[in-house]
């Protein structure tokens, strides 16, 4: 009678399986939790400290650019052409007299016409300019005003007439 009335040890592990598993539970549920959160100085973590996207946005933002001979460079020398005051851009009238360099020129021109990229005749080559130069001024300021080929309108800035007339003044000057 007394082997039925003892408790035996496989009754208590029984009752501690209904402790345990939530306690299991519970601590693979803050596991997977803290392993979903983003890390200390991750960008998830940016933009969750209160700064907001945009100012990530401005530290992540490019430092240079790439200018590739054609339309990239033109693009470049159009912002930076657009950032000059019109007072420093503005060349002397008598610039292609003198054969003092247009400053407009250096800043825009002189990137296509110097080096002959895209096609665009390079100042001094008598040659190219030749044919150009016979269709006389008139025509000259019409391309240098509206464009042609991968020249875009103005040369890709805001000049005005006249700044043009004394740039194309300067680069038929030194092409004849």
């Amino acid at each position: 009678m007394s082997e039925n009335t003892q408790p035996t040890s496989s009754d208590q592990p029984e009752s501690f399986k209904w402790l345990l598993w939530p306690v299991i539970a519970a601590v693979v549920a803050l596991t997977l939790f803290s392993l979903t959160q983003p890390a200390p100085g991750s960008y998830g973590s940016l933009t969750r400290s209160g700064e907001g996207a945009g100012s990530v946005d401005a530290r992540i933002a490019k430092v240079g650019a790439l200018n590739l001979a054609g339309q990239a460079a033109t693009q470049t020398a159009s912002a930076e052409a657009a950032a000059a005051p019109a007072e420093a851009a503005a060349p002397a009238p008598a610039a292609a007299a003198t054969g003092e360099v247009p400053a407009l020129y250096k800043k825009s021109c002189a990137m296509c016409h110097g080096t002959g990229a895209g096609g665009a005749p390079k100042v001094g080559d008598k040659d190219a300019w030749a044919p150009r130069i016979a269709t006389g001024m008139d025509e000259l300021m019409k391309v240098a005003i509206n464009g042609r080929g991968g020249m875009p309108a103005r040369g890709g800035t805001k000049a005005s007439d006249d700044e043009l007339k004394t740039v194309v003044e300067y680069m038929v000057a030194h092409s004849q």
